[in-house]
C-alpha cells in the first residue's frame, strides 16, 4: 500500500469525526466541505446532508452566517477540503464514511 492510499484511508476514517467537530470558523468551513462532498457522492441522502449542513448554523442570524462564510478562516478550510475530497475513491468505503456522518448525528440527538 502506498502513502497515497494510507492518506485516503485516514481521511475517510476521519470524516465522521470531522462532522462532530466544534464550531470555529475553520470547523464550519471543513464541515460544510464534507457535507457538500457527501451530497454529491451520495445523492440518495442529499436532503439529510443538506439538513445537517444547515444545522451547523442553527441559532445564528443570517448576518452572522454571512460573516462566518465570508471569513478567510472558513474559506481556507472549505477550499482545503474541497481540493482533496474529490480525489477520494468513489467506492463503498467512502460512501460508508459519509453515511456514518448521518448515523453519528442521529445518535447524538437521542
Amino acid at each position: 500500500m502506498n502513502v497515497r492510499h494510507v492518506m485516503w484511508a485516514a481521511l475517510v476514517t476521519a470524516m465522521p469525526q470531522l462532522a462532530l467537530a466544534g464550531s470555529s470558523k475553520e470547523d464550519l468551513g471543513a464541515l460544510q466541505a464534507v457535507h457538500d462532498f457527501c451530497t454529491k457522492l451520495d445523492p440518495s441522502h442529499a436532503k439529510e446532508y443538506e439538513r445537517q449542513a444547515d444545522a451547523l448554523f442553527a441559532g445564528l442570524t443570517a448576518k452572522r452566517v454571512s460573516v462566518i462564510r465570508g471569513s478567510s478562516q472558513y474559506k481556507s478550510a472549505y477550499e482545503a477540503l474541497t481540493s482533496v475530497l474529490p480525489e477520494l475513491p468513489k467506492d463503498a468505503a467512502t460512501v460508508e464514511a459519509c453515511t456514518a456522518i448521518l448515523v453519528s448525528k442521529e445518535k447524538r440527538r437521542r
